[in-house]
């Protein structure tokens, strides 16, 4: 057995260069000879790569869930709303002529009526109204009314009314003079 002497000798980088280089890797090299490729790890490498696994499982099984509950907690942004009966009393000078213009469910309705007036919507999910009044000088008011309880008046020294009810909730009630915009 010859020792080595420590001028010749040199690290060996041929498994780093391995790594890099497919032709000289451990893989091409048993190829070569003709023996089986075998991939022999260690238990430390073993028990790594199977922690990957269930840590990247245990974190999508998180998302997974994670997603599911903001679904079902926000279920009313993906739900149509609840109907509700809707009832749209209008009121100001009496005898004054109106012309109201209704969007229900989709679907638009244009009717003429003498102040003091009243519209009936049952089981309505959407409703989106408004309500015009002759040029002749007076009040004009509109009250929602949902489900039986009154939401409020809307009005004054105006010539129209335009509101908007969603799901028995009324998201827009405003008045001006001159046309609607």
């Amino acid at each position: 057995m010859e020792l080595i002497r420590s001028r010749d000798w040199k690290p060996n980088f041929s498994r780093s260069r391995s790594l890099l280089n497919p032709e000289t890797s451990a893989t091409a090299n048993c190829v070569a000879r003709g023996e089986r490729e075998m991939f022999n790890y260690n238990g430390r490498q073993a028990a790594t790569m199977s922690k990957r696994k269930y840590i990247i499982g245990g974190l999508l099984v998180l998302f997974l869930a994670w997603v599911s509950l903001e679904l079902v907690l926000n279920r009313q942004w993906f739900l149509p709303p609840p109907p509700a009966d809707v009832q749209i009393d209008v009121s100001g000078t009496a005898g004054k002529q109106i012309t109201a213009n209704f969007e229900v469910d989709g679907i638009n309705t244009q009717l003429t009526r003498t102040l003091p007036t009243s519209f009936s919507f049952p089981h309505a999910r959407h409703v989106k109204y408004t309500v015009m009044a002759e040029s002749m000088p007076g009040d004009l008011w509109a009250t929602p009314i949902i489900d039986g309880a009154r939401m409020g008046s809307t009005g004054g020294p105006c010539e129209w009314i335009r509101g908007e009810i969603k799901g028995g909730v009324v998201t827009d009630a405003t008045c001006g003079p001159g046309q609607p915009k």
